[in-house]
């Protein structure tokens, strides 16, 4: 090789390289390290992916099925996304997906919480969950809500209440 240092801390830099490399240690070509953080590439043969791992903990990984999993390390469908969240502002519920434009301006989130509703939140960064649409498994209605407060609810029935509670 040409132009082959070894520089501080150990970095090896080299302009060229001819040869096998075999007596060369520390490097691993299917990985990008830096401290306890990583990016790695792992082949088995017939199933590889690809990972990261900040801080020794897997929190992206996409398999040799086009899976993305975030959080999980066994994604079952094509993203898979497994977390607690945290609360969108406003909202009862641990917020697991966001979507929002770079100003913040349009926002689509899907929240669960433990009183086992689900929702479908609308609203911006100066009215947060203004408009939404949830499924409320304990009694079994969907509820439609505006400004902030209940316009629609659909039981199981099939009753419909529009600004008050179905009878």
């Amino acid at each position: 090789g040409s132009n082959i240092k070894l520089g501080t801390a150990g970095v090896v830099t080299a302009t060229s390289f001819v040869g096998s490399g075999a007596n060369l240690t520390g490097i691993d070509a299917d990985k990008i390290q830096e401290g306890n953080s990583f990016a790695e590439i792992l082949d088995t043969g017939s199933n590889g992916i690809f990972r990261f791992l900040p801080e020794n903990n897997e929190v992206f990984r996409i398999t040799h099925e086009a899976k993305v999993g975030i959080n999980t390390n066994n994604p079952s469908h094509n993203l898979d996304i497994s977390a607690d969240g945290v609360a969108f502002p406003n909202a009862a519920g641990s917020t697991i997906l966001r979507l929002r434009n770079s100003a913040g301006s349009a926002t689509l989130s899907i929240d669960a919480n433990a009183g086992n509703v689900s929702a479908i939140q609308f609203g911006d960064t100066a009215a947060a969950s203004q408009g939404t649409v949830s499924y409320n498994h304990s009694s079994n209605h969907l509820q439609f809500n505006t400004s902030g407060s209940e316009k629609v609810r659909i039981t199981s029935s099939g009753q419909v209440g529009i600004n008050k509670t179905p009878a």
